[in-house]
């Protein structure tokens, strides 16, 4: 949802058809409470925008598996992730993530990125200079 108007608030009375098992503010980090039919109100601030995802089950778990590689010249960092339900189901939806990556020191790494998982699943390698700090 997005507010083309720059200069005021926008509310919007959104009405989900879908059948509704869980539903995540993808930026704000949150579930976000909908049920199936029922008004909710989404408020947002001039030129703002929200992105809400919809999925047929909670999301239990995250499981994340990281390996690096180093030859010398380069590093290469192998992300390997997973979104399950109970049960231990990969959730079958596709959503976007952000893939923070912290440098040494704790900070927000400059190769840190957007992505989608598909059907549930996200499979990636990164490369790092040679010359950045280990960690």
């Amino acid at each position: 949802m997005i507010n083309t108007n720059l200069t005021a608030t926008c509310q919007a009375n959104v009405v989900v058809h879908l059948p509704v098992h869980a539903a995540y503010d993808v930026f704000e980090g949150h579930a976000v409470d909908i049920k199936t039919g029922k008004p909710f109100n989404i408020s947002l601030a001039p030129g703002g925008w929200k992105l809400l995802v919809i999925l047929p089950a909670k999301i239990e778990r995250t499981d994340v598996d990281v390996t690096t590689r180093d030859d010398g010249a380069l590093r290469l960092l192998s992300i390997n992730g997973r979104l399950s339900t109970t049960n231990n189901r990969t959730v079958n939806a596709a959503m976007p993530v952000s893939v923070e990556l912290i440098t040494p020191d704790g900070k927000p790494s400059a190769y840190s990125f957007f992505d989608v998982v598909r059907a549930g699943r996200i499979s990636m390698d990164i490369v790092i200079a040679a010359n950045e700090p280990h960690g």
